[in-house]
């Protein structure tokens, strides 16, 4: 029988009293820090019925509360309708935060949470948040794993199989994480983040929703790397090619034990930003607190991974252009479409590709005003229906070589002169980073300012980054580095070649619409004189913009050229693949020179 939120909640309570705490913190996670989350670990929408991406969760013997931020202020209003939570608008004037709200129902007493689901810089944030209120933090092994015992879906276990477009061996990596471990006076490194790994290991699998990695940890010394999952993942042949390579496959209840052991002898090398607290206070000598070395090398693409990059950008392209041939005709013909299903010919267009290996994200449709909302995603029920205006498409595919993300502006019937201009503007913002030449090492908040500039010669502006790394065949959003506002770190923190990234500006007016237009861009070597290296951006994506949203006579001379030779590219590069004859015809009409667009219908 199913239980009632309040009563979840009753049992919840009783299980923090008999754990001496007063209070408890939570939030949506696994314990890997993932970005999406594995059914197994969504405790915190078996308990409250919320089922938005991000939130943090306080419990007292007398309140409960769920932080959310803008993106979710409805969704979560209704969600929890009827339900024994209180929702906070974090964002809202006066809203209180995570400490302030449990100091308002406390006034002393033990708050805890659970240390495998909190990185050691969240731990010592917030015990020292608490105790500026008089709280005290208390680590305590997860009480969902004792509540929420009926019906949990099981810890995801998904075949491991390896990748084969880089020609660089496991030991090579090995090799150069155990070089910089050495010059940073380390011996030894834990990772725990699931796309370092994959990376590290060169296999993938399927235990994250878009996401093509495994539940997996890490250890890496001097003479050993051992990878602690489940063996039964792995083929025979795969378990020996990793032990050829240096790679020992170990149960997952080892890892606890063996980090004891052996950091009594070595020092660790180990990223309190990244690492869970309860991995962190395994450590028996004080580490050396660094981003992990795998996470920078992971960032920069060998050319072997470039190339494999560049046949998932052909594949995604040829993708592209049968959905939006598709779409024009389906259009053109009066069909009553929504945003789902615009949706689902997108998704399916990109399954039928033979070297598709699912999305990098779900898919955002969002048409008119939906598109003011940057996380938007349609829902079959209340799907807008698509009749005069613009409509904003941000997606992406996971290939067995590349991971994909684009966002592109399409003209549904008629659209006015203002649409045209805020489409018009962001593309110049998209150029303005495109077509930048830059010092190696910039920081991601300097090419930021550049793709803001031309909205801001206008008094516009966005409230996202402009930019996020992206990773191959893994993880659509990939740190170290992004741009943004935020990101300020330079040299090794900053722009390198190799880093594959998004250029996506975007400018929003609430209630009415939104613009973004997104491609892939990947630094390389441009120029080396005596003030140093200097970078240029090659663009990945390969997908026509559709002119017909913009207003080419507000474009630069040096903006129709790149608008053109871009165009000309992705003409060059699609046009000999096996297109349909409506794809073929649709392409061909999508490349025309700018000056040439005013004509196109």
């Amino acid at each position: 029988m199913n239980q009632s939120s309040a009563e979840r909640l009753g049992k919840f309570r009783q299980t923090m009293k008999d754990r001496g705490l007063d209070a408890w913190i939570g939030r949506i996670v696994d314990p890997h820090l993932s970005e999406y989350v594995p059914e197994h670990w969504q405790s915190v929408a078996w308990l409250t019925g919320f089922t938005g991406s991000t939130a943090r969760l306080c419990v007292t013997q007398g309140a409960a509360a769920l932080l959310v931020d803008s993106r979710y202020w409805e969704q979560a209003e209704g969600e929890l309708d009827g339900a024994p939570f209180e929702v906070v608008r974090l964002g809202a004037p006066d809203a209180p935060s995570q400490e302030a709200w449990l100091s308002q129902h406390l006034t002393r007493g033990r708050v805890g949470l659970a240390p495998e689901l909190w990185s050691e810089s969240d731990v010592r944030r917030i015990r020292t948040s608490l105790a500026d209120c008089g709280l005290e933090l208390a680590l305590v092994p997860d009480l969902f794993d004792d509540v929420w015992t009926q019906g949990r879906p099981a810890r995801p276990q998904t075949a491991v199989t390896p990748m084969t477009q880089d020609s660089s061996t496991v030991a090579d990596r090995l090799a150069r994480v155990r070089e910089v471990l050495r010059d940073r006076a380390s011996e030894a490194l834990c990772l725990h983040s699931l796309d370092d790994i994959a990376w590290l290991t060169g296999c993938r699998a399927a235990d994250i929703k878009f996401n093509p990695v495994f539940l997996a940890s890490m250890i890496v010394t001097d003479s050993e790397a051992l990878l602690y999952t489940e063996a039964s993942r792995f083929t025979p042949e795969l378990l020996g090619a990793l032990a050829a390579q240096g790679i020992e496959v170990r149960a997952p209840e080892s890892l606890a034990g063996d980090i004891s052991a052996l950091s009594r002898d070595l020092v660790f090398m180990a990223d309190p930003d990244r690492l869970p607290a309860s991995i962190f206070g395994l450590l028996e000598r004080v580490p050396v607190e660094a981003l992990s070395p795998v996470t920078l090398m992971k960032s920069r693409k060998s050319e072997e991974e470039l190339e494999g990059i560049r046949r998932a950008m052909v594949s995604d392209g040829v993708a592209l252009c049968e959905f939006y041939a598709l779409l024009d005709e389906r259009l053109a013909e009066g069909a009553v479409l929504t945003e789902s299903d615009v949706a689902n010919m997108l998704d399916s267009e990109r399954a039928a590709r033979p070297d598709n290996r699912g999305l990098s994200f779900g898919t955002i449709s969002a048409f008119g005003r939906n598109a003011a909302l940057p996380h938007y995603a349609p829902k079959r029920e209340t799907a807008a229906v698509l009749t005069d205006g613009l409509l904003l498409i941000d997606s992406g595919g996971q290939y067995e070589a590349g991971t994909t993300d684009i966002t592109r502006m399409t003209a549904v019937g008629r659209i006015d002169d203002d649409m045209k201009r805020d489409v018009t503007l962001v593309l110049k913002a998209h150029i303005a980073l495109a077509r930048a030449v830059v010092p190696a090492g910039v920081s991601g908040s300097q090419l930021d300012a550049i793709a803001r500039a031309p909205l801001w010669a206008k008094g516009l502006d966005f409230g996202h980054g402009t930019g996020h790394g992206v990773g191959c065949r893994l993880n659509v959003h990939e740190g170290p580095f992004h741009i943004s506002p935020r990101a300020t770190k330079t040299g090794e923190l900053g722009l390198q070649a190799g880093i594959l990234v998004s250029d996506e500006p975007g400018l929003y007016r609430p209630g009415h619409r939104g613009v973004r237009i997104e491609n892939l861009i990947v630094a390389r070597r441009a120029a080396s004189t005596e003030f140093g290296e200097f970078l240029a951006f090659d663009v990945a994506t390969l997908c026509p913009i559709d002119l017909r949203t913009v207003d080419v006579s507000l474009l630069t001379p040096d903006e129709v050229a790149w608008l053109d030779d871009y165009h000309g590219k992705v003409l060059t590069a699609l046009q000999n693949e096996a297109l349909s004859t409506r794809a073929q015809a649709w392409l061909k009409a999508r490349t025309v020179p700018a000056f040439r667009s005013r004509n196109i219908v």
